[in-house]
């Protein structure tokens, strides 16, 4: 193993003031996708929840930026074309 030079005090400062940040962070994604309020038993069931929970968030970013979206939403008669 190589020589590590030890932190100084400064570093060992800001390293510290990102832990709240990153906590935080942590706790608005978890609660974003639904994953703060799970319960589950098995390795499985958390994975199939993950799943579902992407698939949702996948399911709505497509429906936000399809260009369909806007003009569905309107309900313009000229979009009703045959």
């Amino acid at each position: 193993m190589g020589d590590v030079a030890a932190a100084d005090l400064a570093e060992i400062v800001l390293l510290c003031s990102l832990r709240n940040w990153v906590e935080q962070q942590d706790k608005q994604v978890k609660t974003s996708l639904g994953w703060s309020q799970y319960q589950v038993r098995s390795d499985r069931a958390m994975r199939r929840h993950w799943v579902l929970v992407q698939s949702a968030f996948a399911f709505c970013w497509w429906a936000e930026t399809h260009p369909l979206h806007g003009r569905i939403a309107t309900g313009s008669s000229r979009d009703h074309r045959y």
